[in-house]
This record gives structure tokens, sequence and C-alpha cells, in this order.
């Protein structure tokens, strides 16, 4: 209020400014660049990516225990140019992921539509098990393209090559079986072009059921 009454009485002349020397212009102000606020990683960030920079995929069962608020770390992983980040985060996803919900199932599946058609094939196949294993059925054409792919699945357990991997999976969450089989030097092209035309015939009409946890085609 005090600067208020002053900026009234000089106003209104009852107050006289003393003489002066002739106001020259004002200074030039240099603004002062804004410093950019550097994001502060969460814990679990940290925790995250100590796992991938370890390189070990020993670590990997680390990341079960931090459960599903890790998710959005994982699905950055996911858009990175990095191998083992990519294979940490779908290791992890395919433990913990299948306790959201719908809205948040379908979000992280299209986070994984990307790998679909990316090498290695290891991560092009985990990512379309774990898109089937949460109830979306564009993992399902990805697995049955893995099913001639005899290398080694990475850091598996117990270790065998992709397609036995992504016939089991299909067999796991279909419900079909067409007596695959296949090893590192040879695949069934002959179950493989079954599972295909399966696909073709059925895909359209596949539907998910929560509580068996498999894909299958309605009655009627």
């Amino acid at each position: 209020m005090l600067a208020f009454s002053v900026f009234v009485l000089l106003a209104s002349g009852c107050i006289s400014t003393p003489p002066g020397p002739t106001p020259g212009p004002a200074p030039t102000e240099v603004a002062t660049a804004t410093p950019t606020p550097t994001a502060t990683p969460t814990d679990l960030e940290v925790s995250v990516r100590d796992v991938v920079a370890s390189g070990n995929p020993d670590r990997a069962d680390e990341l079960l225990g931090l459960g599903t608020d890790a998710i959005p770390v994982y699905l950055e992983l996911l858009g990175e140019n990095d191998t083992f980040g990519r294979w940490c985060a779908l290791y992890a996803l395919s433990n913990v992921a299948y306790d959201s919900d719908a809205a948040e199932r379908r979000e992280i599946t299209d986070e994984l539509v990307p790998l679909f058609t990316q090498d290695p094939a290891s991560v092009r196949m985990m990512a379309g098990a774990v898109a089937t294993e949460l109830g979306d059925k564009r993992g399902i054409p990805v697995l049955i393209g893995c099913l001639n792919e005899t290398a080694r699945f990475r850091d598996s357990e117990p270790p065998a090559p992709i397609c036995y991997y992504a016939n089991d999976f299909l067999a796991r969450f279909t419900g079909v079986d067409f007596d695959y089989s296949c090893n590192y030097d040879s695949y069934d092209a002959r179950a493989a072009a079954g599972w295909q035309g399966w696909w073709e015939a059925f895909g359209a009409q596949l539907e998910w059921d929560e509580g068996a946890k498999t894909f299958g085609v309605p009655d009627g």
C-alpha cells in the first residue's frame, strides 16, 4: 500500500519530484536462459536399467519382483534399439502383465506390434508370444511365422530352438495341435502349413476366453 500511496500523490501534484539528470534510454535487459528441468529417474527405472546395463540374463528374474509398477519402463525399453533391453522387457511383461486390465493390456500389445517384423527372431517370437498371452490375436501369425526359425531361442532354459517355443505357445493358447516338431537342423513344414491353414480359416473368428486363457471359435 505504501508504494501505491506515493504513486497517487505524485500523480496529483501534491509532491514535487526533485530535479535530476535527463533520463536516458532504459538499459537493455539481457534475457537469462532458463535451464531445462531434468527428469529424475524413479527407483524402479534405476533398478530396471541396472539389470539391462549388466547384460546378464541371470539377473532378469530381479525384474519380476518390481511388479506391474515397472510396466511403463518396460514399454520404454521396447521402443529403444537395444536387443537385450527388449528381451528383458518382454520377459518381465510375460510374467507380470497378465494381471492388467483390458485397457492396459491393449496399450501393452500396441507397443509390441512394431517388434512383430523386426530381427532378431528371438525378440520377434517373444513379442508375438506376449501379445498372444495377453489375449491379442495379432500375435498368433507372428508365432506361426517363427515355426521355420531353427536357431536357439535366446537365453532359453531349457535350451531349444525358436520354432519349438513358437509351437508351444501356439498350442498352449489355442488348444490346437498339429503334432509339430523341430530341431536345430530342420522344422516340420507340413505341420507349419497346417497352422497357417488353420489361421486363414479361423483367425478372423477367434475370440479370447479370459477364464480359460485360450483363443477359440465361438459356438454358432
